[in-house]
């Protein structure tokens, strides 16, 4: 298990949103929600299924900031997903 979360949210639900690998857009909703820098994830967060040669692993992810993800934030956060599920295969 990989891991970090502030104590606060350990008594957080896990997320019911299934998030695209490649867009981190959930796969159910037709709209993205948008905050001042950019996209957001769904309300209550989403979790991202990545396969390995193990098998399926979710990585469940929750935001902090209202004002979104910027470019870069979202990039950097796709790229180190892709790099995680890589690295399982």
């Amino acid at each position: 298990m990989l891991a970090a979360v502030p104590e606060a949210a350990t008594s957080r639900p896990a997320p019911r949103s299934r998030l695209t690998p490649d867009t981190l857009f959930a796969v159910e909703d037709e709209t993205v929600r948008f905050g001042a820098k950019g996209m957001r994830l769904p309300d209550g967060g989403g979790r991202l299924t990545l396969q390995s040669r193990l098998g399926s692993v979710t990585l469940d992810l929750w935001e902090g900031d209202e004002q979104g993800f910027g470019r870069d934030e979202s990039r950097t956060l796709a790229i180190a997903a892709s790099i995680l599920g890589l690295g399982m295969r």
